[in-house]
């Protein structure tokens, strides 16, 4: 039998071609690389309840954050592609939305992220996400974010030495503060002297 691509690509819609990938790796003359029969029925049982999802959840705007979901389970099932950090909290049953945000805040702190961006890594519509986020640490996902976008300028800042071509304004814009004059004014309230002093110290 002719294996099946192993670094097949989903998109989690198409709940039909998912079905036939499951039968292919699970086929008694499949030769490809073994899948993880946890993962197999795990995807199985997501399938089993996505019409259902998506029912109930259109009206909410998660029926893109479900297709999201079904297709990183089927990614996890052949090994060897890696499988991301925030697709494997997802699937640990001690994980909830908030931990899963934060971690996909972590890793990708210089990326042009918005709250969209941050619910569809939880698995959760944005209202969820924002209700969890003001439960959890009485603050909003963006706010969160930009906290710990001011932490990591401030380490950088810290940890800058002289000629290594950090600067201020490099320093903040890397880490997606667009407007200078407000990072100054912001990390001036937050440690109580201006990003230009930590940088010359």
């Amino acid at each position: 039998m002719q294996s099946t691509g192993a670094n097949q690509s989903f998109t989690g819609r198409d709940v039909g071609a998912i079905e036939r990938f499951l039968h292919t790796v699970t086929a008694p003359g499949y030769d490809g690389p073994a899948p993880d029969l946890d993962a197999v029925a795990m995807v199985r049982s997501v399938i089993a309840h996505q019409h259902d999802i998506e029912a109930m959840t259109t009206s909410l705007g998660l029926a893109e954050q479900s297709a999201k979901y079904l297709a990183a389970c089927v990614q996890t099932i052949l090994p060897p592609d890696p499988t991301p950090a925030q697709v494997l909290a997802a699937l640990l049953p001690d994980t909830g939305p908030v931990p899963r945000a934060v971690a996909f805040m972590t890793d990708n702190l210089r990326e042009d992220l918005d709250v969209a961006d941050l619910a569809a890594a939880a698995f959760v519509s944005v209202r969820a996400l924002q209700l969890a986020f003001r439960h959890e640490f009485d603050t909003t996902p963006m706010a969160y974010l930009r906290e710990l976008r001011m932490s990591a300028a401030h380490t950088e800042l810290q940890d800058a030495v002289p000629g290594d071509g950090s600067t201020v304004t490099s320093v903040s814009t890397g880490l997606g503060f667009s407007n200078p004059g407000r990072f100054a004014i912001a990390y001036r309230d937050r440690y109580g002297r201006s990003p230009r002093v930590t940088l010359a110290d």
